[in-house]
């Protein structure tokens, strides 16, 4: 369902999108989003911050859950939402 949900914000001229592959715990989904945009507010692409995200929720979850692993970005990864200062 997330593949098609994505394909339909890419054809509406969406940029970029990011989904997870199956339900996610609110309490790490939270700490991922966060770590997500603190992360694009420093100037990093959105693949980066994805990959910045992944390792640190990762690292703190101590392999809890794969909330980290279940985040997927449709579009360009090396796109940039904030200009770095």
């Amino acid at each position: 369902m997330m593949r098609g949900l994505g394909r339909t914000f890419m054809y509406a001229g969406v940029t970029a999108f990011i989904g997870y592959l199956v339900p996610v715990p609110d309490e790490t989904a939270t700490r991922f989003a966060l770590e997500f945009y603190s992360s694009l507010t420093h100037g990093h692409s959105i693949g980066e911050s994805i990959r910045r995200s992944r390792i640190t929720v990762r690292e703190r979850g101590q392999g809890r859950d794969l909330t980290w692993a279940s985040a997927v970005l449709y579009g360009e990864p090396s796109e940039a939402v904030f200009e770095s200062v």
